[in-house]
């Protein structure tokens, strides 16, 4: 008989303002997962706001808000903030045009979505978290992630050269730091 909790653990991989989404729904049901994987985050409270976001993150940002009616800039904008892969660059912007017309964000959901980021305060989650780091992103300070690794201490694994959408850069990467992390926790 099924009492409606979940019996089989699940593993997380989250990203960016989505790793404090993870994080709450690890609090909340902490039942349900055995661990996480975070790539690229920040908290509040371990991380002070203006060195979380680059400032070169906040000038897009700025750009970006400004220009939302103009989804060729704002998506090109967002592609060289967030990505340092230049040979999927044209594709990857294209999709996203194609998608925010689809799907378009809000300019209220966005800024909903950035209050959120730098007001919600995290705690530790209890299972084991794998933190993915890149060197050169552009959008969240590099040292965001390795001051949650210090202050909660977890393993962290850092790439050089991919931004801030490592999965996007470079995804064998990251399959092979989980690969690798998954059997040690």
């Amino acid at each position: 008989m099924n009492s409606g909790h979940v019996t089989q653990q699940s593993w997380i991989l989250a990203h960016s303002m989505g790793c404090l989404a993870a994080i709450e729904w690890m609090k909340r049901e902490p039942h349900r997962f055995h661990g996480a994987v975070f790539i690229n985050t920040s908290i509040k409270g371990i991380s002070p706001l203006f060195s979380r976001l680059t400032p070169m993150a906040l000038f897009n940002f700025l750009r970006i808000f400004l220009f939302r009616n103009r989804s060729n800039l704002r998506e090109r904008w967002k592609y060289e903030l967030t990505c340092n892969h230049s040979d999927k660059k044209n594709d990857s912007i294209q999709k996203w045009i194609n998608i925010q017309k689809t799907h378009p964000v809000s300019f209220k959901t966005m800024w909903n979505q950035i209050r959120a980021a730098a007001s919600y305060v995290a705690s530790k989650p209890r299972y084991p978290v794998l933190l993915l780091v890149s060197q050169a992103d552009r959008l969240v300070n590099p040292n965001s992630s390795h001051a949650i690794a210090a202050r909660w201490n977890l393993p962290i694994e850092v790439h050089s050269w991919a931004g801030h959408d490592l999965a996007h850069d470079d995804p064998q990467w990251v399959i092979d730091r989980i690969r690798t992390w998954l059997p040690k926790s």
